[in-house]
């Protein structure tokens, strides 16, 4: 005899799909920011800069390692920052 998901579980437990539902997450993206509006002095973590440029976060280590890209600053350990003044200057400096 084939027993019910709700006998399986219980009447007082989740259902199996609710279960997986709460176990589920999911990675949101930092909205883009504006560049050209935002405070040169600002500084820009990682995320914030590939969201900015369009690109992906491992885009931006690897024009670290290559020294490429916009210039950033170590503020110690893996703690990297972009200046948004920099960033732009980067950009206007890459028009096609």
């Amino acid at each position: 005899m084939e027993k019910s998901m709700e006998t399986l579980l219980g009447p007082d437990r989740p259902s199996k799909t609710a279960y997986v539902d709460r176990m589920t997450t999911t990675t949101i993206a930092p909205p883009p920011l504006d560049l050209y509006a935002t405070s040169p002095g600002t500084l820009l973590t990682e995320a914030q800069l590939a969201a900015a440029l369009g690109i992906a976060q491992k885009t931006a280590r690897s024009w670290r390692s290559l020294g490429k890209g916009p210039a950033w600053r170590n503020l110690g350990g893996a703690l990297v920052r972009y200046r948004a003044g920099d960033v732009v200057a980067w950009m206007d400096s890459h028009r096609g």
